[in-house]
């Protein structure tokens, strides 16, 4: 899967959760911070697990002075700031009896960094949450 990813993005930015087995944490790290359009990014699932209370405070710790933290573990999506930091998780990608479908898109440039969270109901068709 990791290899089909990495082939189909032209700059592929990965990193393992909770429940990735063992050949998928030694080929990606844990988590990264990456640098686009002079925009600092956080990338993480993250790998600890457990009951995600206060996940947005300890992340916003754990990285402090980024733009924006990418984010997964709790499967809900969201797309906030808080303390100047955007929080943006794009929720899961499979639709469940708890929470539907949905994909995440950011838009980095020089002069914003705006996110966008399109949910997708079981017709497949998309609704934008902003």
């Amino acid at each position: 899967m990791v290899d089909e990813l990495k082939r189909l993005a032209r700059n592929f930015v990965g990193v393992y959760g909770n429940a990735d087995p063992g050949d998928i944490r030694r080929r990606l790290p844990a988590e990264i911070v990456i640098k686009v359009e002079a925009r600092r990014i956080a990338v993480i699932h993250p790998a600890w697990g457990g009951y995600p209370d206060a996940l947005e405070e300890s992340l916003i710790e754990r990285f402090p002075g980024v733009d924006a933290i990418l984010f997964g573990h709790t499967h809900d999506p969201c797309n906030h700031r808080l303390n100047g930091t955007m929080l943006f998780n794009p929720g899961q990608g499979y639709g469940s009896f708890m929470v539907p479908a949905s994909i995440g898109m950011l838009t980095i440039s020089k002069d914003a960094l705006t996110g966008e969270i399109l949910v997708l109901n079981p017709i497949c068709e998309q609704e934008s949450i902003q």
